[in-house]
């Protein structure tokens, strides 16, 4: 596949570049093995991706492997290239152990599954998101193995990595409030995801350990129906016992479910939030710059025109007074060609930085209501399936007290 063609880039049909196209490109991460390196060992991911059929023709499906580095390495070069957009984020490279407690084996599988789950998130979001799904280098990379010679730096040239400048607003700027309330809600959501994350890990902890504690239970009483003469109610504790100990264990830490994985994504989001902060507040500053550059211009043109304007070492020196009308006019004519090109440079940086005002504002409100339709449901599948549980562990009580009841009214 070439690099600028694929299922939904500028270059295929008009049919594959509207909305309901889009929606219709499925991404998924069907599986992942452990390929042996050279130096190490890594886990590689197969991405499928399939579009939907144009003018009558049949759908198109495309299949490569991607490992961890090569989606790192990607998201980088859309944080550079698209500052202006939320970005989703990536899994941790490493786990965190404040919210499972997991093996250091970066190949276990529980890790490796909820790896995949969530590099298949980040990729779905890509192919719905209305400027990146069309993007060459995001078509690129999921349909072709050259995707590298896509990603091109500001000067056209190959990029190798690296991030945009950075830089502080200087005092004299007023920053644009909008933004740092948008970086303070991002900072807020994520500890509050964070802390319910670890509320839910340690909930899961407690329900592992009832887990084990009934098949303990279950297994002794096991051991006493066996032997003879037993009574027939131990072998019916034991059936219940070790029937609650089975839904305790398939619903305790399930790192892969949407719930989880959704918590863990939105509360990693505040980081792409803070890079559009930063990135706005280095153009407002290279705004503030060319205003101070064209004022300090104007204040040079007004001194040659009015001498008395003058400060400083310059006023003491005699400056414009010391000067013929020859060399006054070539340096008016020199300070005006200079003010026409602070002017011009003032109107590109104001307008770069109004753009993306507009499109980093326009992020934020999208991404508002993507989060709250994501948690709101995830919440509510989560809190059904839990009810749903403790109905089922219930039942199973209320079984185990009427065998018993039954055993000992005998």
């Amino acid at each position: 596949v070439a690099p600028h063609t694929g299922p939904f880039c500028s270059a295929t049909p008009d049919t594959l570049r509207t909305g309901t196209a889009r929606s219709m490109t499925t991404v998924v991460i069907s599986e992942s093995k452990k390929i042996e390196g050279l130096e190490n060992d890594y886990t590689a991911y197969c991405v499928k991706v399939t579009s939907p059929p144009s003018d009558g023709g049949s759908a198109q499906d495309w299949t490569v492997w991607r490992r961890y580095r090569d989606f790192d390495f990607f998201r980088g070069y859309l944080v550079y290239a698209h500052s202006e957009i939320l970005i989703p984020p990536l899994p941790e490279k490493k786990m965190n152990f404040k919210l499972a407690k997991m093996t250091v084996d970066p190949f276990d599988p529980e890790f490796v599954e909820e790896r995949r789950i969530l590099l298949e998130g980040f990729l779905r979001r890509l192919v719905i998101h209305p400027i990146l799904y069309s993007q060459p280098h995001v078509v690129a990379f999921l349909t072709s193995d050259n995707w590298r010679d896509t990603l091109l730096d500001e000067k056209r040239q190959p990029w190798t990595g690296g991030t945009l400048e950075a830089r502080a607003l200087p005092s004299r700027a007023v920053p644009d409030q909008r933004f740092i309330d948008a970086r303070r809600a991002a900072d807020g959501s994520a500890e509050a995801l964070d802390e319910l994350l670890q509320a839910h890990a340690k909930y899961v902890t407690k329900g592992q350990e009832i887990g084990a504690a009934l098949k303990v239970a279950a297994k002794l009483l096991t051991g006493l129906a066996a032997q003879e003469g037993a009574s027939p109610w131990i072998s019916a504790a034991a059936t219940h016992l070790d029937g609650m100990a089975g839904p305790s264990f398939d619903r305790t830490i399930d790192e892969k479910t949407d719930f989880v994985a959704l918590l863990q994504e939105h509360a990693s989001y505040a980081d792409s939030i803070r890079a559009v902060v930063r990135r706005q507040q280095t153009l407002q500053a290279d705004v503030e710059d060319s205003k101070a550059l064209l004022a300090a211009k104007q204040q040079a043109l007004a001194e040659l025109e009015d001498p008395s304007l003058q400060k400083g070492f310059r006023r003491l020196l005699g400056g414009v007074r010391s000067m013929s009308e020859e060399e006054k006019a070539t340096k008016k004519a020199a300070a005006q060609e200079q003010i026409a090109a602070a002017e011009a440079a003032v109107a590109e940086k104001t307008r770069v930085l109004d753009t993306f005002v507009q499109a980093a504002l326009h992020e934020f409100d999208a991404y508002k209501t993507t989060k709250t339709d994501d948690l709101t449901g995830a919440t509510a599948a989560f809190v059904l399936a839990e009810k749903e549980l403790c109905l089922r562990s219930l039942d199973r009580w209320r079984a185990l007290r009427t065998a018993l009841l039954s055993e000992s009214s005998k």
